[in-house]
C-alpha cells in the first residue's frame, strides 16, 4: 500500500511514496520524498526510517557491521542475485531515509561441495550511522546477534523476515507451511520469536536442521 506524506524538501506538498518494488509514483511538481544522501539530520532520518523493514531484515540475513576502530555501525544485507528486485526495493527505502547505499554483485565459492559450487550474490551496505549503532546495542550481545526482548514483530516486519530468509511449501493435509530460517539465534531467542508469532495468530513449531 502506498503511503502519502509531505515532501522531504520542505515544500509541504503531499506526495506518494515509492511502491513495493521501489519505483516512484506520481510525485507532485517533480519533487521527491528522498532526502539527499549526506544532508539529512538525525531527526529527518528517524522520520523516514522504516524500523519494521530493518527489524524484519535483521531477523533474516541482515546484519549490523561495526568495523574495528569505527565509531558507528552500518547496515548490510547479502542475498542471491535472483532477488535483485527485492534488493533494489530495500536500497530505495534506505536511500529515502538519507543514507548512502551501495549495491554490488559478487561471486562466492562454496568449497563444502564437490564439485565446488559457484554462487552469484548481491551485497548491500549503507554508510555508518549512529542510528545503526543504537540498533546494534539492542540486537547484539558482544558480536553475536540476538532477538531484542522488546522487539515488536509487526506484520510488515514479518513480511521482510520472510522475504529475506524464508520459504513456503504446500502440504496436502496442512495447506501452506511457512519456513523461517533461525539458525543464528539461541533457544531462548526462539522462544521469544515463537511468542511473537503466536500474537500474530500463527502456530509456530521449532524444527531442527538436519
Amino acid at each position: 500500500m502506498l503511503q502519502v506524506m509531505l515532501c522531504s524538501c520542505g515544500c509541504k506538498e503531499s506526495i506518494e511514496s515509492f511502491d513495493v518494488r521501489g519505483r516512484p509514483r506520481n510525485f507532485k511538481n517533480g519533487h521527491s520524498r528522498r532526502i539527499p544522501s549526506g544532508q539529512a539530520s538525525l531527526e529527518q532520518i528517524k522520520t523516514f526510517f522504516d524500523y519494521d523493514m530493518v527489524n524484519g531484515l535483521l531477523l533474516s540475513d541482515g546484519f549490523l557491521r561495526l568495523e574495528k576502530f569505527a565509531k558507528n555501525a552500518s547496515f548490510n544485507l547479502n542475498q542471491n542475485d535472483k532477488h535483485h528486485d527485492f534488493m533494489l526495493c530495500v536500497k530505495n527505502m534506505l536511500l529515502m531515509s538519507g543514507f548512502h547505499v551501495s549495491l554490488k554483485s559478487t561471486i562466492t565459492k562454496d568449497k563444502r561441495f564437490e564439485p565446488i559450487r559457484i554462487h552469484q550474490r548481491e551485497e548491500l551496505a549503507t554508510n555508518s550511522h549512529i542510528l545503526f549503532t543504537e540498533l546494534r546495542q539492542k540486537w547484539y550481545d558482544s558480536r553475536k546477534k540476538i532477538v531484542p526482548k522488546d522487539l515488536e514483530l509487526t506484520p510488515k516486519a514479518l513480511a521482510y523476515w520472510y522475504m529475506g530468509d524464508g520459504c513456503s511449501t504446500w502440504e496436502k493435509y496442512n495447506g501452506v507451511r511457512i519456513y523461517l530460517a533461525t539458525n543464528a539465534f539461541s533457544a531462548e531467542d526462539l522462544k521469544i520469536l515463537c511468542n511473537l508469532l503466536s500474537k500474530l495468530q500463527f502456530t509456530p513449531n521449532i524444527m531442527k536442521d538436519n
